[in-house]
């Protein structure tokens, strides 16, 4: 049982959206919620991508990605996927 359980912890861990946090005697995964909400701004990646710390992203217009700080709170929506590189 314990191992069918990994198994699934790891393909959900595996999903875009998806965050890990280690706790005491394991993990925890959550889903990232996706969609209209606000969310703390991890990082940026130009010319447009706003990036949260859930991983979820945020293609915004260059004026409000350059108005836009990193470590405050922003109202976007939301989507799963990976950042152009």
């Amino acid at each position: 049982m314990t191992r069918f359980l990994f198994v699934i912890a790891a393909a959900v861990a595996c999903s875009p959206g998806a965050r890990v946090s280690p706790t005491t005697g394991g993990v925890r995964v959550d889903q990232a919620r996706i969609g209209w909400g606000t969310k703390r701004v991890l990082t940026k990646q130009e010319p447009s991508t706003l990036i949260a710390q859930d991983g979820t992203i945020c293609r915004v217009t260059p004026d409000r990605f350059k108005d836009t700080q990193v470590g405050r709170d922003t109202s976007c929506d939301w989507q799963p996927g990976n950042p152009p590189p």
